[in-house]
């Protein structure tokens, strides 16, 4: 499945596969409270995408409960000092195309999400809908 055509095309616009497997990682070390660890993928979940933002506040919120607040700033200063240094590269280099890449598509159908129903729907036939 993840040779089709169709999946590789959405994968050239999107990280979504990287989003839901580091949200997962980040799900499992809070399980395991490994507040280190976890603070570490959240900041990569943040620079992979910027729907992990939400996810980020209630994260936040877990630590503050039960770690205190001295801990959490130290969690949450880690977090943001690794995407910040993941996402400055790209920024520095073409702050548009980082930009469009990692917050606009999400918001503009004439780009990833519609250009997928232009290739005749190749998945229909490799599944035998059609």
């Amino acid at each position: 499945m993840y040779l089709c055509p169709s999946f590789v095309g959405w994968a050239l616009f999107t990280t979504h596969a990287v989003y839901w497997l580091l949200l997962t990682a980040l799900v499992r070390l809070v399980l395991a409270n490994a507040g280190r660890a976890a603070a570490v993928a959240c900041g990569v979940l943040l620079a992979t995408s910027l729907l992990a933002a939400p996810a980020a506040v209630f994260l936040a919120l877990s630590w503050l409960r039960s770690a205190g607040k001295k801990k959490t700033l130290h969690r949450c200063a880690v977090a943001a000092t690794l995407a910040a240094a993941i996402l400055a590269p790209f920024l520095l280099w073409d702050r548009t195309a980082s930009l469009l890449g990692v917050l606009h598509w999400h918001n503009d159908l004439h780009l990833a999400p519609a250009a997928g129903w232009k290739f005749g729907q190749i998945w229909a036939d490799q599944v035998g809908v059609r």
